[in-house]
């Protein structure tokens, strides 16, 4: 879950203090080190931990619409008349397209599309495919932030090597990272962790798979597809309760198994870190109430950090969540729709 979501911080005694939110614990986390990791909310947390200095990092971004599933799989790759390039990549139970590449400070809460980056996807679509996709198609949308250095000239032409910025705080050392990007953060990990510490042996983490990633492929299995090699731990708890091996909802692919493991060994707590966060798809989760319902009943079942108890709750919590993530998308359609009729 994430710690905005969660967590309550405080600078206490020269330590990080943390107010767990949803175990209404605090908990004291002495240490001479604290590595900010934080991606666009980097500034926000130096700022929590007392340092006045200017920020690091600038944002820029990067919105997506989801469309049905495509005959094929083949995905498609285009420079747009402004040098963007742009994606359609199919997926399971959908089509992703994108991607935006707009200036945006990030205000530390998450958003989905604006207006215009909703106009400029639509707008490119009508560049790749035939017959263009209508409003009406666009199944999901969603926005994600680049956290870049706070350099100046256009954001894609900027490096996006990481580097970390050390600063004092009031327990030791405030190590930021910048930039970077996901493809490259085991071992931008490892040279941090070398430097911080002195390590100078080769990471014993080199070579060990990410979780899921050793085992044979078996392209043919969904659960692989989903899980990787993990999906053996998930076949396990079928072998243990048969009535895992039930679809968790008839509008998903998703097994109650996969609910269970996600709750007792991904680390889930919220009914919506289950349905959006772990049980991820293409379209989003399933709204249906009957198959919240039932969701709900074997989160309740499996959850390991009591919260969520109460379904309408839990349910308009998960709803508010969809919607704040599509941003703009209902008004952008529902706009569409009138001029049409007119």
């Amino acid at each position: 879950t994430s710690a905005r979501l969660c967590c309550a911080q405080r600078r206490c005694w020269g330590f990080d203090q943390r107010l767990d939110r949803l175990a209404a614990a605090e908990v004291v986390l002495p240490g001479g080190h604290v590595v900010n990791a934080a991606g666009p909310g980097a500034d926000a947390v130096r700022r929590g931990l007392g340092v006045e200095a200017d920020d690091l990092t600038r944002q820029s971004r990067g919105s997506h619409l989801v469309l049905p599933p495509r005959a094929g799989e083949t995905a498609l790759a285009a420079f747009l008349p402004d040098r963007r390039i742009q994606f359609v990549i199919p997926q399971d139970g959908g089509t992703i397209c994108g991607t935006t590449d707009v200036a945006d400070p990030f205000d530390g809460e998450e958003t989905g599309p604006p207006v215009e980056d909703l106009d400029y996807l639509h707008q490119a679509l009508g560049l790749l495919l035939d017959p263009v996709p209508d409003r009406s198609d666009v199944r999901l949308a969603y926005a994600g932030w680049r956290s870049l250095p706070a350099r100046k000239g256009p954001s894609g032409a900027l490096n996006r090597e990481a580097f970390t910025v050390t600063e004092s705080i009031a327990c030791g050392d405030l190590h930021t990272v910048v930039g970077g990007k996901l493809t490259t953060h085991r071992a931008f990990a490892e040279r941090t962790l070398a430097r911080l510490f002195g390590f100078s042996a080769t990471s014993p983490t080199r070579t060990e798979p990410l979780p899921g990633g050793d085992g044979p492929r078996e392209v043919s299995d969904p659960l692989w597809w989903r899980h990787g090699s993990r999906a053996m731990e998930v076949r396990r708890l079928v072998a243990e309760d048969r009535s895992f091996e039930e679809p968790l909802c008839p509008h998903r692919p998703f097994l109650v198994a996969e609910a269970a493991f996600s709750l007792r060994h991904e680390g889930a707590a919220t009914f919506a870190d289950l349905m959006i966060r772990r049980l991820v798809h293409s379209l989003g989760p399933c709204l249906e109430a009957e198959c919240l319902r039932r969701a709900h009943a074997w989160f309740l079942r499996e959850q390991t950090v009591p919260c969520d108890q109460d379904f309408d709750r839990a349910a308009a919590a998960l709803a508010s969540e969809v919607e704040l993530q599509c941003g703009h998308l209902g008004a952008w359609r529902a706009a569409a729709a009138v001029t049409s009729s007119t």
